[in-house]
């Protein structure tokens, strides 16, 4: 029969040192106390916890030190969002990587996306973590109020539209639209349609792409044509509903029934998902891409890098957002952050990545 090995304490280490008990908690607890320590000391510490192969108690230390040393991520129901999503598990290979450096651990209250922002604020109020991102909300949600009754800091990624009191890492949105739209009025186009998403219930980053496409268009002093908003030519597709596929569908339908010099030469859509079913619907149908129509999408997910032909798409670093995200909320944490009165809001920019799918259109 296996004999479980007797637990190492601080305690025992202690003794083989020489030194107090609360000189060792200080070392390997990474204690605020008054203890201070040399790094001779320190690094004899270390080695002989090692060698005696001490594991902390996790309990202990949390009580100490008044945190559980994990972080929460709640993912706001939505019929898209979960951890094993394209978007989100970008997003959260930033939070981890960030995670491991700074000795957190992550747990993920909503992994699917489906359950209610009770469930989570019920873990707040227990304090089950020190911090909490939210990952690809919105400002402005009804739940909002109750996770910030419970004290817990609060960070959120690619946030839209944060409210002032909270941390935020947010995507410019409009920006990438504007670039995008310039990079098809340099290859030469003109006639330039957008295929977003047209649901009963458009979320704000939907909203801010539809109508930045309409700006970018006015800033170059190009014509929209009502039948270029592509993903509005039918009725709208319930909310609840993974939509990508139909608008795209619908979309690639209809230009099928315009003659070359009736469509567009180029078409923007709101992410790459609707990008790739429309390329491939667009092929389906004897329409070339690039060179019959150019297309751009939003976000660079690895989708743009496998399949053929290669997308051209706007650079959406959901990664470095995650990354950057865990450090403010490591920050707010400890109290280091330098405005505490009210939220850090903080813009990533995006950049076109050019590939396949753009060309000057046919003379």
């Amino acid at each position: 029969m296996t004999q479980v090995a007797k637990k190492v304490t601080l305690k025992d280490i202690a003794e083989q040192i020489g030194c107090s008990k609360a000189v060792v908690s200080t070392v390997l607890n990474r204690s605020k106390g008054n203890t201070g320590v040399s790094q001779s000391m320190r690094e004899k510490i270390q080695q002989m916890a090692a060698q005696m192969g001490y594991r902390p108690n996790y309990s202990s230390q949390s009580l100490a030190r008044q945190r559980t040393q994990t972080l929460g991520a709640y993912i706001p129901p939505q019929p898209w969002g979960s951890i094993g999503s394209n978007y989100e598990s970008v997003i959260f290979r930033g939070i981890e990587k960030a995670c491991q450096e700074l000795d957190y651990d992550l747990l993920v209250f909503n992994r699917f996306g489906e359950l209610r922002h009770e469930n989570c604020t019920e873990k707040l109020y227990q304090r089950r973590v020190d911090g909490l991102f939210l990952v690809h909300a919105h400002g402005g949600c009804d739940w909002l109020d109750g996770f910030l009754k419970t004290g817990v800091p609060i960070v959120g990624v690619d946030y839209t539209n944060p409210e002032l009191e909270i941390d935020a890492v947010t995507f410019d949105n409009a920006g990438a639209i504007h670039m995008a739209l310039d990079h098809l009025v340099s290859l030469g186009h003109q006639k330039i349609a957008y295929l977003g998403q047209h649901t009963d219930r458009l979320v704000p980053d939907q909203e801010i792409r539809r109508q930045s496409y309409l700006d970018a268009m006015l800033r170059q002093g190009l014509h929209v044509q009502k039948d270029w908003l592509l993903g509005e030519l039918n009725h709208r597709i319930p909310h609840q509903h993974d939509h990508s596929d139909q608008v795209a569908l619908r979309a690639s339908k209809y230009l099928g029934t315009l003659s070359a010099d009736q469509r567009p030469t180029a078409i923007i859509t709101y992410n790459d998902m609707t990008a790739v079913n429309l390329i491939q619907d667009l092929l389906d149908l004897g329409i070339d891409v690039p060179h019959d129509i150019s297309v751009i999408s939003v976000d660079d997910s690895y989708l743009c890098r496998v399949l053929r032909p290669r997308i051209t798409s706007m650079l959406h670093p959901l990664e470095d957002m995650g990354y950057r995200a865990a450090y403010l909320l490591h920050n707010r944490i400890m109290n280091q952050s330098s405005n505490a009165s009210q939220g850090i809001h903080e813009l990533y920019p995006s950049e076109v990545v050019v590939r396949q799918t753009t060309t000057s259109p046919r003379k």
